[in-house]
């Protein structure tokens, strides 16, 4: 069955999800677009990949139930966005992906700091649209192409994306996140082998 994204139905969805299920959700999406940060840092020799990392860390801390102090979150905030890189600064292929990464890292820490139900509705927007534009550079898609977004809907890329978010929502709402299943979601989501647009760990 093809998948579609409706943001509307996202939000009710995300809505209904404690904040644990909506902070697992967006750390979801951010270990599938962190590969993607890599490989710009590395690209451009620029960035703070170790940023991304820490906040992702405090993700998962806080997750398993512990404590993240006012102090460290706000400076984890600072680092993320200090690492966005400024898409008029660079060109090439990789500073999208990159840029929708770090953002999405510090939505993380937003969760963290505050229970809300936007972050993880912009975590999945982010993670589409780096798909997104990834396809039309992959397929070399024209912008006033009439069949563009049927195109870009029905690449098996961005069906694959689709249907993750679908999973891992359809599981955080049937699932109570004790500690064996944070645990559990924890050694299967961390550290994916490749992104969500197969740029390698």
């Amino acid at each position: 069955m093809e998948q579609a994204f409706n943001t509307e139905l996202l939000r009710a969805r995300v809505e209904r999800l404690s904040h644990r299920g909506r902070l697992a959700f967006v750390l979801s999406c951010a270990e599938r677009l962190a590969p993607n940060y890599v490989a710009f840092s590395r690209h451009h020799k620029w960035g703070d990949i170790g940023a991304l990392s820490e906040a992702l860390d405090m993700g998962w801390r806080h997750l398993r139930g512990e404590t993240v102090d006012a102090e460290t979150l706000r400076e984890g905030l600072a680092r993320c966005e200090a690492a966005e890189p400024d898409t008029e600064d660079f060109d090439s292929e990789f500073v999208s992906a990159g840029l929708d990464a770090a953002i999405c890292c510090e939505l993380v820490l937003q969760l963290v700091k505050k229970d809300k139900v936007e972050p993880a509705v912009e975590a999945a927007s982010l993670a589409r649209d780096t798909v997104d534009m990834h396809i039309q550079e992959l397929e070399s898609l024209r912008p006033q192409d009439p069949d563009l977004e049927t195109r870009i809907l029905q690449h098996p890329l961005m069906q694959r994306e689709l249907r993750r978010q679908i999973e891992d929502l359809e599981f955080l709402e049937r699932t109570p996140l004790s500690d064996d299943v944070v645990k559990q979601i924890g050694q299967l989501w961390r550290t994916p082998k490749a992104s969500n647009i197969n740029r390698p760990a």
